[in-house]
């Protein structure tokens, strides 16, 4: 049975797929390495640098709480949107009540 040139190429071709692939694995992965390594540097730096240099910690930390509490209500409520948008439900409720205005702004 002669060999297939075409098939030959395809091969060929699957093989250097193959070899980037595990190229790209690699590199995500290293990538993953250097972020979390800075990560743990990072955090603890900033919050032994926050103890250092707050004078009253506890109301800064107050504010702080404040905020980040406020900022995790916002991102709750735009995942919400989004899963919503994206099962189609938010579309369904926004074309009954007659608001398509508003899906074309999201």
């Amino acid at each position: 049975m002669a060999e297939d040139p075409i098939l030959k190429i395809w091969l060929l071709e699957y093989d250097k797929f193959k070899a980037e692939q595990a190229q790209r694995i690699g590199f995500r992965n290293n990538l993953l390495y250097v972020t979390l390594g800075l990560f743990g540097v990072i955090i603890p730096t900033a919050l032994i640098t926050f103890f250092l240099l707050v004078p009253k910690p506890a109301l800064a930390l107050y504010l702080l709480g404040t905020l980040e509490l406020i900022s995790l209500l916002i991102l709750a409520t735009e995942i919400t949107l989004y899963a919503d948008l994206a099962n189609g439900r938010l579309a369904a409720i926004a074309l009954r009540h007659g608001m398509a205005a508003v899906l074309t702004s999201l």
